[in-house]
């Protein structure tokens, strides 16, 4: 690259301010013209969603794929009790098989682990859902995947404490009422906002956690919020005003069985938490 730059073929752009091995980045708006054509009753709200995926070659930190995000009011009207969902279809089996997406199960789990950090040691609270397949498909799927909703700042960059809000798991043959997707904005807004049917519940959240009684094709997403900042506009409630930014992080998590994938689960959230050492006593 720098021979080419030498020779003027081309202008090598480098980023300083990569922070992972391996980083990618998107932007979507909920506006685009083919939404509509396959939910003509959406109502757009005029976000710009910009997307980050970080990724480290580390053995330590190699299974999972962190995900930055930056919604973007782009409207001229405020948005009111804002939640964000972090969402995946995840069809568990060897690629080369038939319905692989016909046996798999999902669940939520959430608790405080140990992380070792140095020589010392950091407690890490994580809260997952997760899939995995029925019968591991003769030993070929063996892994867990799992979706963490990480942490948040509020427009102006202030963090927040809010934690995940809702985990649930969909069926692709049950009605919305038992399980199944939603059909509109009001019954997705429900789901992140933790009050749609078989939904999470609120903290402090105790086993038995939920996880599929049969096998089927399922999906799902976590979700946190509400978010925004005090305005006089929303009177009294939080809102992402026009030109406001809100941030979050999530990860998406992979192991061997749920112990595998629950060890990668820690050091997703290990990462975004970081570690402070006192190095010079």
């Amino acid at each position: 690259d720098h021979e080419a730059q030498k020779e003027g073929e081309r202008k090598i752009e480098e980023d300083f301010a990569a922070i992972s091995n391996q980083m990618f980045f998107c932007e979507y708006k909920d506006t685009d013209h083919t939404i509509k054509l396959a939910n003509p009753e959406h109502v757009p709200l005029e976000v710009l969603v910009q997307q980050s995926s970080l990724c480290w070659e580390s053995p330590l930190v190699d299974d999972f794929i962190a995900f930055d995000y930056k919604v973007i009011n782009v409207g001229r009207d405020p948005l009111d009790d804002v939640y964000v969902g972090f969402w995946a279809d995840c069809d568990i089996g060897p690629r080369e098989q038939e319905e692989v997406a016909e046996d798999d199960y999902a669940g939520y789990w959430e608790g405080p682990l140990r992380a070792q950090v140095g020589v010392d040691f950091k407690t890490v609270k994580v809260s997952i859902g997760y899939m995995f397949d029925d019968d591991n498909d003769e030993g070929k799927s063996e892994g867990y995947v799992g979706l963490m909703f990480l942490g948040a700042q509020q427009p102006g960059g202030g963090a927040t404490s809010l934690g995940l809000k809702n985990f649930r798991f969909f069926s692709g043959k049950s009605s919305f009422d038992q399980g199944g997707d939603p059909n509109n904005d009001s019954e997705r807004y429900l789901i992140l906002n933790g009050r749609a049917p078989r939904s999470l519940g609120p903290p402090p959240r105790e086993e038995p956690f939920p996880v599929a009684k049969k096998k089927d094709d399922y999906r799902m997403v976590v979700s946190a919020g509400p978010f925004g900042s005090a305005s006089e506009v929303c009177q009294g409630d939080v809102c992402l005003m026009p030109g406001d930014t809100l941030g979050f992080q999530a990860a998406l998590v992979i192991g061997r069985f749920f112990e595998g994938m629950l060890d990668n689960a820690v050091q997703a959230q290990l990462t975004f938490d970081g570690a402070f050492l006192d190095c010079d006593e």
